[in-house]
């Protein structure tokens, strides 16, 4: 299975179009916040189920703060990652995945692609808004399949700029 992975959209839809088009090929879109009001945006213009959960540009009660997905083989834990404090550490994040008992982590919030590999698997596939990182806008590719992977893709050149077999 193919996850499209996306975040920090801030209702740039010219940006989360070209998201779309590098993720045609996916099955199901996975949306780390910010805004949540972009996944419904997303939803009606991509042929997948897209879902999403809030970050800290969302009112209060616009959707679920987290998600815990099972998604073949991986159990997937979908959350912004600001209530977990992503920007000074993934630390707290992390250990919240393993009491979660995830195999994945997806989360956004710093505008900035992660890719890590420790007890289990942390990815921010960063910002197609507002990049802020030498990899500028970016979404990402989960392959779950019999050679789980993921990958890191520039929006404009639509080059991998980070992946990692998982």
């Amino acid at each position: 299975m193919k996850i499209g992975l996306i975040s920090d959209t801030h209702g740039d839809k010219e940006r989360m179009t070209r998201a779309l088009e590098l993720l045609k090929d996916t099955e199901c879109l996975l949306h780390a916040g910010d805004l949540y009001r972009d996944a419904m945006w997303l939803q009606q213009h991509y042929a997948g189920a897209v879902t999403a959960v809030t970050g800290n540009g969302d009112p209060a009660k616009a959707g679920p703060d987290e998600r815990l997905l099972k998604l073949d083989q991986f159990s997937i834990l979908l959350c912004h990652g600001h209530t977990h404090r992503v920007q000074r550490s993934l630390t707290h994040l992390y250990y919240h995945g393993l009491e979660k008992k995830a195999d994945v982590v997806i989360f956004g919030h710093t505008h900035v692609p992660v890719v890590m590999k420790e007890e289990l698997v942390m990815i921010n596939p960063g910002t197609t808004s507002r990049g802020r990182s030498v990899h500028g806008h970016t979404c990402g590719i989960l392959e779950t399949g019999t050679r789980p992977s993921v990958v890191i893709l520039n929006l404009i050149t639509g080059r991998p700029v980070l992946q990692m077999a998982l």
